[in-house]
């Protein structure tokens, strides 16, 4: 019967099992999703900074008060304490100032909101880009080192033939240029596959060695065929909103000036002058301060606030076209991609390589070099057919996000093939 051995020393063995439990962690982590990636979006430094500046704005007490100073005086009357004077000088802000103020405060609140959640759409627009120029970057070293496997077996095939005497010099040559053309392209994407994965490892804020992206549940190709894009680009447009929000704000900072220009009273004071030459008399006043009209400062403010304005409303206009413009190019490239892709695949089912290849391989006699040959070609298709859908991909996302439907809440993964999966912020 055998035993099962038990080291004598148990904190060796939990010491043991937890190492064991610890790589099996670190291995799982290894493995994220498309999910994990872009959920990173919400938890970029600058997006917390701008959480936080709303934050300050939201609980800061930035309110216009209704008294804007009070003052305190004395004068002295021959010096003599009972001639002292004091003086309490109240100057008010009046409901007009205080109300322009506070739609600053708001503005200025709702400028920051508007900012992150641009911030936010950035982040998640490059993290879509990279998921999938890292998923097709792997896909595209199989391929071609199946391909450098291919020609390297080609060459060992053309190199036995040396001495036929109807032997191609000229297939020799253009194999071996393949064959270390697609072995530099191997090394190339490698190396752009090691910078994808630190931009992925950096994004999420983890130090790994190795990673691996879960791509069962990608989004397929006939649902983005058949995906129906809606044209949402109007007035909820974000850098637009901004645009019109900050004149607003302008808008509001001349009229708290000019309701500041226009203020009819300046002050309310006390003043207290001590006893005065009758008996029990007190030399006590209350006075008033008003402020004469005078609208030379007030109207060089306006023009300059209505010349920004003006300016501002020719960015607008200026903004508003070329988003048009990039909407509809945007929807053209995928339109375009659709029709290549679609094309490409339709050649490739129709191509006599494939139907040659199964029926050669059933016949005896036929050379390996031939049936190499026809391997090549047909990895050669596979090869153009990624690329095709890779721009597929690429203008996909592009097109989302020009028509403002990737950054709608909530924010849905359109990279999945779960069309409802959420992207949930932590």
């Amino acid at each position: 019967m055998n035993k099962v051995l038990i080291p004598e020393q148990p904190t060796l063995f939990l010491f043991i099992c937890l190492f064991f439990i610890q790589m099996q962690v670190l291995r799982a982590q290894n493995n994220i999703s498309t999910s994990d990636i872009l959920k990173s979006s919400f938890k970029t430094s600058q997006v917390l900074f701008n959480e936080d500046r709303a934050t300050f704005l939201s609980n800061a007490n930035l309110k216009l008060p209704f008294i804007e100073s009070v003052e305190f005086r004395t004068e002295s009357r021959d010096l003599l304490l009972e001639r002292q004077e004091y003086t309490i000088r109240i100057s008010p802000n009046s409901t007009r100032a205080i109300s322009r103020h506070n739609q600053i405060n708001k503005n200025r609140l709702e400028e920051v909101e508007i900012e992150n959640q641009i911030q936010i759409n950035l982040e998640l627009k490059k993290r879509y880009y990279l998921i999938i120029d890292f998923i097709f970057n792997e896909r595209m070293i199989t391929l071609f080192e199946e391909k450098q496997d291919q020609l390297n077996d080609k060459l060992f095939l053309l190199s036995e033939k040396v001495y036929d005497t109807n032997f191609d010099v000229k297939d020799l040559i253009e194999t071996e240029d393949d064959f270390f053309d697609t072995k530099l392209k191997v090394s190339y994407l490698k190396e752009e596959n090691n910078h994808l994965k630190r931009r992925i490892t950096l994004s999420l804020g983890v130090s790994v060695d190795s990673l691996k992206l879960d791509d069962d549940r990608l989004l397929q190709v006939e649902q983005i065929l058949n995906h129906d894009q809606k044209d949402s680009l109007g007035s909820d447009n974000l850098p637009l909103k901004l645009m019109k929000l900050k004149i607003n704000t302008l808008e509001n900072e001349m009229q708290l000036s000019v309701a500041k220009s226009n203020q009819f009273l300046d002050y309310v004071q006390a003043k207290y002058g001590g006893k005065n030459s009758f008996l029990f008399n007190e030399n006590f006043s209350i006075g008033l301060g008003f402020k004469l009209p005078f609208f030379g400062s007030s109207n060089a403010r306006k023009g300059a606030v209505y010349h920004k304005k003006l300016s501002e409303e020719s960015k607008i206009l200026y903004l508003t076209n070329k988003l048009k413009e990039s909407r509809e190019l945007d929807q053209d490239a995928l339109n375009s991609a659709i029709k290549n892709y679609t094309l490409l695949v339709e050649q490739n089912e129709k191509s006599s390589v494939s139907s040659i290849y199964e029926t050669y391989q059933e016949m005896e006699g036929i050379s390996p070099l031939i049936l190499l040959k026809l391997k090549i070609l047909q990895q050669k298709k596979k090869i153009e057919i990624l690329k095709s859908e890779y721009e597929l991909y690429t203008s996909y996302i592009r097109s989302l996000a020009s028509k403002e439907l990737l950054f709608k809440q909530p924010y849905l993964n359109y990279l999945s093939s779960d069309v409802n999966l959420q992207i949930n912020e932590d």
